[in-house]
């Protein structure tokens, strides 16, 4: 079974030329970690389906107001892609940015 781009690189980087030496119930253990990242992978490709094809706004911001989440609805409103989005913040898209700057509040899209 092929492993998880993000394992591979984990084993790599912290076991380098060793991983060959790795005991067999070492081996069925990454095999065990390889499947539970390959769970992990489609549920979030299937989260990412649905929080794309809604039509309504659903964002995430963290506490200095860039979004951490987006989805298509909310990009195409802002003119933009998802990946644009991400790591932004309102006053990086507003149309007023004075507005934003002024009161610190960005206006609501409904």
């Amino acid at each position: 079974m092929e492993r998880h781009p993000l394992l591979r690189r984990q084993i790599e980087r912290l076991l380098g030329h060793e991983k060959d030496r790795l005991s067999p119930a070492f081996h069925e253990f990454l095999e065990a970690v390889n499947e539970e990242y390959l769970a992990l992978e489609g549920q979030r490709v299937f989260l990412r389906q649905i929080i794309d094809e809604s039509p309504n706004f659903i964002f995430a911001k963290d506490a200095d107001g860039r979004f951490r989440l987006v989805n298509k609805a909310l990009a195409e409103a802002f003119g933009t892609t998802v990946d644009a989005l991400l790591g932004k913040t309102d006053f990086d898209f507003q149309a007023n940015a004075a507005d934003v700057e002024s009161t610190g509040k960005t206006i609501r899209m409904y």
